[in-house]
């Protein structure tokens, strides 16, 4: 059946291609490659290579670098683009701006980056660790003893990262792909992007150990994220006695941004107590432009937002020495982000068949929203000395977000006499709780390692969306957009690995299995509208990869996990951020 449908479907290209006009098809994809080396023409391995296009600097694809310092970009519009190549320790290079034609395979010219001297000679490096390291199963970027320590925010250290973009909406790239997960110390992160980007803007690089960056997690990993996962390692003192760092930092580009942040570690052989916390503030300002064409009139969208709101991340916990062989782990964790934001836009509305302008809409939107985020932490990891490990998690996260807004729209006419006026106010508060238990065992196992584990969580979401029309001082219910939204999940999971190595070759072997049960329940003010789902299945995650390390710096992999994505929990009842009352983001 496969094989006919794929004989079908090419015989019906092949017809509609022969038969069609040549203008039927104005454009054909094209290739970008090119090669990234230092100063001295050595290929630069594991480099970040991202393609931007000309018109907007808008991200379109993303890469890395191969052994042979190689990149390629595939199925890339013709236009005009220019590539930015950036590597931890090396200075950013931009390539000028080049047109791509249609089909065509452009060849860029080598990129030479330098190596960064006025970050080396501020910052003197201890030990032999490399900044990057690529392990068979992920590649790690150390953060502690390399020049990227001091200085830097977790979100600007992600923008390093061997693989990683972050574009100007704050939205995290891996090879390419959207729907990275973040985890922090080993913890997924269920925040919007909007807030993870915040509250990653607080956490300061000094409070980074490494950053991991797995483009193909095992079965040890959560099924979820098909772009993969980024983990923030974050940094443990080992030193005995106290120890405290502050940080200052101070930025002014059109806006200004300011922050401040603090840690503190006190060690002895008993126990060890930790925290830090960060404050961020500061505006920011932004610009719009959509043009659209729709039912033969134009919109020409001209929109300015400004925003503000500070952030501050509290973090304390403790680890308790019991005996040589077991840590028991406390950790309580707090976020705060009060965000506001204004937008003034203006859309001179354009009938095309007469070409004349037939009205004007000015649109003010107010918007307040805020975030109050805690989660808490128990732990408890035994190791006998002999690789036999078993590690026990149980852990509470507690997320409110609250978005309100006020959204008026006042229409003129050609002559700008005012004509019509639309109001609107909406209020969109989300809850959401997570309670997870979680445990891994490995072993040593017929010369090479076993592990296995199991998890069970579950997540409730209580989101409520009200729309509400004004009318001088009275806000009315608008029943066919107001709702509410109740979700919970249930999944418990469980898995098993087996990793060895023979010569030059290592390889991996897991197989996930996780049972999900969920039911969403939507109440309208119609209930003719209500409406609940519920869902229940099982499904398996196998995993596996091999490595050859020819040389000592020379290595192939190879690898297949198979995962799902699964809408954030905000999307399920989303807020909608209004430009006007024709356009949101």
């Amino acid at each position: 059946m496969s094989r006919a449908t794929i004989t079908i479907c090419f015989s019906i290209l092949t017809f509609t291609a022969a038969a069609a006009p040549a203008s039927a098809f104005a454009w054909k994809d094209a290739t970008v490659s090119g090669r990234v080396t230092d100063s001295a023409g050595d290929p630069l391995g594991a480099a970040t290579v991202v393609l931007y296009a000309a018109a907007d600097s808008s991200v379109v694809q993303g890469a890395v670098t191969d052994e042979s310092g190689d990149y390629l970009f595939e199925a890339v519009r013709p236009g005009e683009y220019w590539l930015r190549a950036s590597f931890v320790g090396f200075t950013t290079f931009d390539t000028d701006p080049f047109t791509l034609a249609p089909d065509e395979a452009y060849e860029a010219p080598t990129i030479a980056l330098h190596a960064d001297a006025v970050a080396l000679g501020q910052v003197e490096v201890e030990g032999e660790r490399e900044i990057v390291e690529v392990l068979p199963d992920k590649t790690v970027l150390n953060v502690q003893g390399s020049i990227n320590a001091t200085g830097s925010t977790a979100l600007e250290l992600l923008r390093k990262a061997p693989g990683v973009v972050v574009d100007n909406n704050d939205n995290i790239i891996l090879s390419g792909k959207n729907g990275v997960k973040v985890y922090i110390d080993g913890k997924p992160s269920p925040l919007s992007t909007e807030d993870l980007a915040a509250q990653l803007r607080t956490m300061q690089s000094s409070e980074i150990d490494a950053i991991e960056v797995i483009t193909n997690p095992g079965a040890k990993y959560e099924a979820e994220g098909n772009a993969g996962i980024i983990n923030i390692r974050l940094r443990r003192d080992k030193s005995l006695g106290f120890t405290n760092t502050v940080d200052l930092s101070y930025g002014y580009g059109k806006r200004s941004k300011y922050g401040a942040s603090s840690t503190f570690n006190y060690r002895n052989r008993a126990y060890n107590v930790y925290g830090s916390y960060a404050y961020r503030g500061g505006e920011n300002e932004s610009y719009i432009n959509l043009y659209r064409i729709q039912n033969d009139f134009s919109f020409d969208e001209r929109a300015v937002i400004e925003s503000d709101g500070p952030s501050n991340r509290l973090r304390v916990g403790t680890d308790i020495y019991v005996g040589s062989k077991a840590i028991i782990g406390l950790l309580a964790t707090g976020y705060v982000n009060d965000r506001n934001w204004t937008n003034q836009s203006f859309t001179p509305i354009t009938n095309l068949a007469t070409n004349e302008r037939e009205s004007i809409l000015d649109a003010r939107s107010e918007n307040d929203g805020v975030s109050r985020n805690g989660t808490f932490n128990v732990n408890l990891r035994v190791d006998d000395g002999s690789g036999v490990t078993s590690n026990a998690d149980l852990d509470v996260g507690l997320y409110h977000n609250g978005n309100a807004s006020f959204q008026p729209n006042f229409y003129r006419n050609g002559d700008s006499v005012p004509v019509e006026e639309n109001i609107f106010s909406s209020n969109a508060p989300t809850d959401i709780a997570i309670y997870a238990g979680k445990f891994d065992h490995e072993r040593p196992l017929g010369g090479g390692k076993f592990g296995t584990g199991t998890k069970v969580s579950q997540v409730t979401t209580d989101n409520v969306y009200r729309f509400y029309d004004v009318l001088g001082s009275d806000e009315i219910l608008d029943v066919d957009r107001s709702n509410d939204f109740k979700f919970t999940e249930t999944i418990a999971a469980g898995y098993a690995t087996f990793s060895a190595s023979a010569g030059k070759i290592e390889y991996s072997l897991g197989l996930r299995a996780e049972y999900t049960n969920s039911k969403g329940e939507l109440t309208a003010f119609k209930e003719s509208d209500n409406n609940t789902v519920d869902r229940s299945y099982m499904d398996f995650f196998p995993s596996g990869g091999i490595t050859i390390k020819p040389a000592q710096k020379h290595q192939f992999r190879l690898n297949y996990s198979r995962r799902i994505d699964r809408p954030s929990y905000q999307s399920l009842n989303p807020f909608e951020f209004k430009l006007s009352e024709l356009s949101f983001r």
